[in-house]
């Protein structure tokens, strides 16, 4: 798209996304940073003004997933409504994101290698207490032997000038 503005327009538009050098665990690993937004931030497609997460479609699932190795299961049971790895009714969306890593190409869900990442550092967490679904992975579609270390991911594709690009790679 740069190439782009720049032959149809003009060199000295910049345009980039500071998101596009890192992958979706590195974004949740930077918003955990700032917990102040935990309670105003969203991304369900059946959000109301009440309630930014519906805890029942596959993206609500898919953000609980990557928060919670990350985040207190408090926390995350608070922002959610509750523990929606608990919620045996979400097993159908839950083995698409497993499988596939999407149930939609428009629900923004992050790639499967991602998801099942995130599951595996929660199962090191649980210390032998599992919820519903993170049991069900663990016994049937966690592969041991199928290692995904997604955390140092870095995109030199991004157009990003230097002076933010330095920003970005110190926090």
């Amino acid at each position: 798209f740069q190439n782009y503005i720049d032959h149809c327009f003009s060199p000295q538009i910049r345009y980039f996304s500071i998101l596009r050098s890192m992958n979706e665990f590195g974004i949740f690993q930077k918003f955990i940073k700032h917990s102040l937004y935990f309670n105003i931030f969203g991304g369900c497609n059946n959000a109301t003004e009440e309630k930014r997460w519906c805890g029942h479609c596959p993206r609500c699932l898919y953000n609980y997933i990557m928060l919670y190795p990350l985040v207190s299961h408090d926390k995350l049971e608070h922002i959610f409504g509750g523990d929606l790895l608990d919620d045996q009714r979400l097993l159908p969306s839950f083995t698409n994101l497993v499988t596939s890593g999407s149930s939609s190409p428009f629900d923004f869900i992050g790639a499967r290698e991602e998801i099942i990442y995130s599951l595996q550092l929660a199962c090191g967490q649980a210390g032998g207490k599992y919820p519903i679904l993170l049991q069900y992975f663990r016994d049937y579609l966690n592969n041991p032997n199928q290692q995904y270390n997604i955390t140092n991911f870095y995109n030199p594709t991004h157009h990003i000038p230097q002076e933010y690009l330095d920003l970005i790679l110190k926090s």
